[in-house]
């Protein structure tokens, strides 16, 4: 176990249902998506430096969102994404090659 791997720190709105979530919260975090903290978590910023700087293993089993933010740290270095740019969750038991 790694805690460079973990997912994106929701803060509190983890567990919850996204119905659960009050829109406007919601809005904040895709007008300033790279740098929002939701409900007290961890930024996008944040999740992007853990997993470019990541070097360890030569397999990862990591939730979605991690990979997602690999994956987007190699093929736009230095960026940051809009929400409207981040990409789909890859197929369940989907191998990626990074």
């Amino acid at each position: 176990m790694d805690a460079a791997l973990a997912e994106l720190d929701f803060g509190e709105w983890d567990g919850r249902p996204w119905a659960g979530i009050p829109k406007a919260e919601i809005d904040a975090w895709v007008t300033d998506f790279a740098r929002y903290a939701p409900a007290g978590g961890e930024t996008l910023v944040a999740l992007l430096a853990r997993a470019s700087g990541w070097s360890g293993g030569a397999l990862v089993v990591s939730h979605g969102g991690w990979m997602l933010a690999r994956r987007w740290s190699m093929a736009h270095p230095g960026a940051l994404p809009r929400a409207d740019q981040w990409p789909r969750p890859p197929d369940y038991g989907e191998r990626w090659a990074l």
